[in-house]
């Protein structure tokens, strides 16, 4: 009777195989020692939404001198590198506005600004009147525009 032949595979060819198989399975990038740069996401505002304060000046008095707080929330792209927002604001329905600007760090997906008018509330509702940003960089988004409600008396 004729004896089957055994092939022996050296156990350092086995492990090496493994080492291979594991390494091109998991991604690796075989032990040069640098690591896979991360994506930064660019500095963008997304949206800004807008509340003022009073929300309401029903019983107020026409004539009356009050102030009127706007406040623009900005939503930027998430893990952002941060930078300058540059934008406009209007508290008259654009018929005039005011540059300004600020800075958010790095992953920051929310900051604020808040501006005011202060003047007389009038009978023909024109003022106080409706407030609302513009941004110019680092790209355009306009948000919508907030005024009080009601009117005065």
């Amino acid at each position: 009777m004729r004896k089957k032949a055994h092939i022996h595979t050296p156990l350092w060819f086995v492990f090496t195989c493994l080492v291979v198989f594991s390494l091109a399975a998991c991604g690796s990038n075989g032990g040069t020692g640098s690591t896979p740069t991360p994506t930064t996401t660019p500095f963008k505002v997304t949206s800004v939404d807008m509340a003022v304060s009073p929300q309401n000046i029903t019983g107020t008095s026409c004539g009356t001198t009050i102030t009127v707080t706007y406040t623009a929330t900005f939503h930027l792209v998430p893990n952002g590198p941060g930078g300058t927002i540059q934008f406009l604001y209007t508290t008259n329905n654009g018929r005039s506005s005011t540059n300004a600007g600020m800075t958010v760090g790095p992953g920051q997906t929310l900051a604020t600004y808040s501006f005011t008018w202060t003047g007389q509330a009038t009978a023909d509702h024109v003022y106080p009147g409706p407030g609302g940003v513009m941004t110019t960089s680092p790209n355009a988004v306009s948000s919508a525009l907030v005024k009080p409600q009601g009117v005065c008396s």
